[in-house]
């Protein structure tokens, strides 16, 4: 990505916060258009690991197990600088005036090319 933007150039990046993430592992459970969604989620060094399970009327339809590394927005910038790229700005909810938080799943990151 780095050697694709121009001098200066910007790169916007939505994740997820680790810390969210640490403290919110469990089970959850929900139901859409009649299938059973189990959800048992758990962090593993720095990835988070989501292993679901589906359920309809029948009974068991599979499952996946997704996996996602996760950063807090300090290690992010630090991965960002020795790849080249100085922080613009990180925020939540797409909002500048909203800084990172443990208390919220999802930051964005404004990084450009230094």
């Amino acid at each position: 990505v780095h050697a694709k933007l121009t001098d200066q150039g910007r790169l916007v990046i939505d994740l997820y916060h680790r810390q969210y993430f640490e403290r919110h592992a469990g089970h959850s459970r929900r139901e859409i258009d009649g299938i059973v969604v189990d959800t048992e989620g758990y962090m593993e060094g720095n990835r988070w690991h989501a292993v679901l399970r589906y359920a309809d009327a029948h009974g068991a339809r599979g499952g996946d197990h997704m996996e996602w590394q996760l950063f807090t927005p300090d290690e992010f910038a630090a991965l960002a600088a020795a790849c080249g790229f100085d922080l613009v700005l990180a925020c939540a909810w797409a909002d500048e005036a909203q800084a990172p938080a443990a208390e919220i799943a999802r930051m964005q990151v404004v990084l450009r090319k230094a």
